[in-house]
């Protein structure tokens, strides 16, 4: 169990890598392209799709602990950052990643836990995005 414990960290800091790595070969060999900053929603599907993942990998059943929580909100203070965007953008990212693996690694291990089956992890992962999807108006 304890070698597992930052498994969803490691899942989260690659696909956030890749999401940046993607935005920023685009920016960078197509300049003509306008393209938005990346906002949170970037950020909370990387949260969910590592949380799915490491259901689905190793079967991770501890998401939030304190070291959990500080190295998500390194991984999105630090990635941005390394990425090239402005020093707002990634302070607002970082406070958006970690108020997402916050609350999304509680209620991704309580809806998984409620669901049964072989879709429950996809199922949760996907019932949170799409919530998350209908209260970005609000911001």
């Amino acid at each position: 169990m304890k070698r597992d414990q930052f498994t969803v960290n490691i899942l989260y800091t690659a696909v956030l890598a890749v999401c940046l790595t993607v935005w920023s070969l685009l920016d960078i060999l197509a300049p003509a392209l306008v393209i938005a900053l990346p906002g949170p929603m970037v950020v909370i599907a990387s949260v969910l799709a590592a949380l799915t993942l490491s259901c689905l990998l190793c079967r991770a059943q501890k998401f939030h602990c304190i070291e959990c929580l500080a190295f998500a909100a390194l991984t999105s203070f630090l990635l941005p950052l390394t990425a090239g965007f402005p020093g707002k953008h990634t302070l607002f990212l970082a406070c958006t990643g970690l108020i997402a693996y916050t609350v999304f690694s509680a209620l991704f291990d309580d809806m998984k836990r409620r669901l049964d089956g072989p879709v429950s992890v996809i199922t949760a992962g996907f019932v949170c995005y799409l919530a998350c999807q209908c209260f970005m108006d609000l911001f």
